[in-house]
């Protein structure tokens, strides 16, 4: 047998084996990024800038809330609530203020500054809440002033239906019947019937309305049944001595027509019967 002969490698010599190498390209977002690291950066900058500020804003407004609710908890006089109105004009707490100032003026017996106020929040707070709740006092003031037809359109728009929450609706309408009502008499007093007429169904409709939509035993409901059955009677109700008068003259003359009518019916229905009993003994003797 032969042995192989071929000399050990020497220490120090270099492998004829060749050794792999693998070439790395980069790929196209690398590249991009590469390219664009400076506007990468900006944009990344720009973005916390904006975010900062979103937060900045976010907690500016929340204490600015915060800071209204404040104010508002610690007015107590009427001086305090207008400051929080000037402060604070397009928050919510300003017409908050605004009713409160209501109250207090008309708490102190001074109506006609509550009756300015009033008109005041109307006006400047269509946003609130509670607008047509002030929509709503307001008809009931104009009404107590004699102002019907102010009266009847703050009540008609305070009592539409969708407007206010069910509450101040159906106080609306009760307030509506009653100002369609006084307007109604107007009208008679004026001799105009068939205005009063029309302003009397108008009532009628609203109380029917209010006594669908109150709730069952309510205060409310016996309230537009009661004022539905009056209505009825309005165009009877004497409104000047001189017009009670002549109406109960009408009326007793009428009563007498109608008696006198009675008494020719009776009276020919007495003859009848007599000549029947005069044909009825004939006939049998």
């Amino acid at each position: 047998m032969s042995q192989s002969t071929d000399p050990d490698p020497q220490p120090g010599s270099t492998s004829s084996v060749p050794v792999a190498t693998i070439e790395h390209d980069n790929s196209a977002l690398e590249d991009f990024v590469e390219q664009n690291k400076s506007k990468l950066i900006l944009a990344m900058l720009a973005l916390l800038v904006i975010i900062v500020a979103f937060l900045v804003m976010r907690y500016l407004k929340e204490s600015g809330v915060s800071e209204a609710a404040a104010a508002l908890t610690g007015a107590e006089s009427v001086e305090e609530l207008d400051k929080v109105i000037a402060d604070f004009p397009k928050e919510t707490v300003a017409g908050s203020a605004a009713l409160m100032k209501v109250t207090k003026l008309s708490e102190a017996d001074k109506d006609d500054e509550a009756y300015e106020a009033l008109k005041q929040f109307v006006e400047t707070h269509k946003n609130h809440p509670l607008y047509y709740k002030g929509v709503a006092d307001l008809g009931l003031r104009e009404h107590a002033k004699g102002n019907l037809d102010e009266a009847i359109t703050h009540l008609k728009e305070a009592s539409l239906p969708g407007n206010a929450p069910a509450f101040i609706e159906q106080t609306a309408l009760q307030r509506l019947g009653d100002a369609l009502i006084a307007k109604g008499r107007e009208a008679m007093q004026s001799g105009d019937e068939a205005a009063a007429k029309g302003l009397f169904e108008e009532a009628k409709t609203a109380f029917t309305d209010l006594e669908t939509k109150a709730p069952e035993n309510s205060v409310l409901r016996r309230t537009a049944e009661q004022r539905k059955d009056l209505i009825p009677h309005l165009s009877v109700v004497p409104l000047t001595p001189e017009e009670g008068k002549q109406k109960a003259e009408e009326a007793a003359a009428k009563v007498a027509e109608e008696a006198a009518a009675a008494a020719a019916e009776a009276e020919v229905e007495g003859e009848e019967g007599a000549a029947e009993g005069e044909e009825v003994e004939g006939e049998e003797s």
